[in-house]
């Protein structure tokens, strides 16, 4: 029996049956694949889809998850990363630069450290250096 894209034959080959979701199948499998870590699919799939930016997927899945807030991705991606060190995630999956005078850690939404007194820290920079007399 010939089956469908997003179907497979049963095991009587009298009837074919729907991929499950975060699976797919071509014309003429014999059984269903899971999708790659960074992709997804419906029941009944003929291919799987990418993730959107600021989203991810383990092996198999049905749907992409979020990003925590402080991390970013492209399209595709398998896991999330944090925005680095001296970069903050603006809520739109793009990490910016702080501000002259703040700072912040890895994987933060805001840049919330200031500068102590007598000290400055250019746009983007990790650490406060100090002034000089």
């Amino acid at each position: 029996i010939s089956c469908s894209a997003g179907q497979v034959p049963h095991d009587n080959g009298l009837s074919c049956i729907t991929c499950s979701a975060g699976t797919y199948s071509i014309v003429g499998d014999d059984s269903c694949s899971p999708c790659a870590a960074g992709l997804y699919s419906s029941s009944g799939a003929g291919i799987c889809s990418y993730c959107g930016p600021g989203t991810y997927s383990n092996a198999g899945s049905s749907n992409c998850t979020a990003c925590p807030d402080g991390q970013v991705s492209s399209t595709g991606a398998a896991s999330c990363s944090d925005c680095v060190a001296g970069k903050y995630d603006d809520g739109n999956n793009a990490c910016q630069l702080c501000e002259a005078g703040k700072f912040s850690a890895a994987g933060s939404i805001t840049c919330d450290g200031d500068c102590p007194a007598g000290t400055f820290g250019e746009s983007g920079s990790v650490i406060c250096s100090n002034c000089e007399a």
